[in-house]
């Protein structure tokens, strides 16, 4: 992993010494831009053949970013952080459905930015950072269609995102900005609050926490913005989030019924999730 992780930041250092003959210089140093607003999301979990979960998602997107060498090499930085919630439906073949249930998502990053090509009105870029990602799905208390539990469940992912982006100024005010990104998975946490299913028939003596090595995601988006003169800007931006995930390691939990106790190993199996929505912002 961390060899993975040193090739990766060679190459982007690598490609930015590269172009170091066509960049154009960083912007002064001066005042932070600030940017905020909702946006509304629709996002699929899906474990193959085994259970799937879906909804829609509303929330809060805030960023701030410095133009100006703070960092060598680096002509940006820029600190980014979102809150969502939303209401997901459960389907199983094995299990059945639940509805209504309340999933709230958290995610905070750190860009460090770099210029490395203008041409006429386009500025092209490259970044990497770091990512933290936390979700929760609070399916305890709630019973299936086939008479099975719920329970809680929670989510980290830490991850590495490089990518490219475009700015382009276009007529009567207004801009596009685009960017596409890898994220490279640097491990996650699954934890299942089984205790919550415990019932008449079996009990859960623990919890189950199961980590994550392998997965990698991406990230498109495509910003229109319209200059509101010296207000600010108003910006439309259209999004797609896409997490692969691989198979977690082995955790044991132990569940007591009326034969006794008994040890048993659990894993959280491949899983993929799509992301697509909408962000209005306001840029100041």
């Amino acid at each position: 992993m961390f060899r993975k992780i040193a090739a990766l930041l060679l190459c982007v250092l690598l490609f930015q010494g590269l172009a170091s003959g066509r960049l154009h210089a960083a912007s002064a140093y001066g005042s932070p831009r600030f940017e905020i607003g909702p946006y509304v999301s629709r996002i699929t979990y899906d474990e193959p053949g085994s259970m799937k979960e879906s909804g829609t998602m509303y929330g809060l997107d805030a960023a701030i970013t410095w133009r100006g060498r703070y960092v060598p090499a680096f002509d940006s930085i820029r600190l980014e952080a979102l809150a969502g919630r939303g209401t997901m439906e459960y389907s199983s073949t094995y299990s059945g459905t639940i509805s209504g249930i309340d999933n709230t998502m958290f995610e905070s990053r750190i860009l460090f930015g770099r210029d490395f090509s203008r041409r006429d009105t386009t500025l092209f870029s490259s970044f990497i950072g770091f990512g933290y990602r936390y979700l929760t799905d609070k399916t305890g208390g709630l019973i299936s269609t086939q008479g099975y539990y719920g329970y809680d469940r929670e989510s980290q992912y830490l991850y590495l995102p490089i990518g490219l982006g475009a700015s382009s100024k276009m007529d009567r005010g207004w801009s596009i900005d685009g960017s596409i990104e890898y994220d490279l998975f640097l491990k996650g946490t699954q934890t299942s609050h089984l205790t919550q299913a415990s019932n008449s028939v079996y009990t859960y003596l623990n919890d189950v926490t199961n980590d994550q090595y392998s997965g990698n995601g991406v990230k498109v988006s495509l910003r229109f913005s319209k200059s509101l003169g010296d207000s600010g800007r108003l910006a439309f931006e259209p999004f797609l989030h896409y997490w692969n995930i691989g198979s977690s390691r082995y955790a044991y939990f132990s569940r007591t019924d009326n034969t006794g106790t008994q040890l048993y190993r659990a894993w959280e199996p491949e899983n993929h999730s799509t992301e697509f929505g909408l962000r209005m912002l306001y840029l100041f």
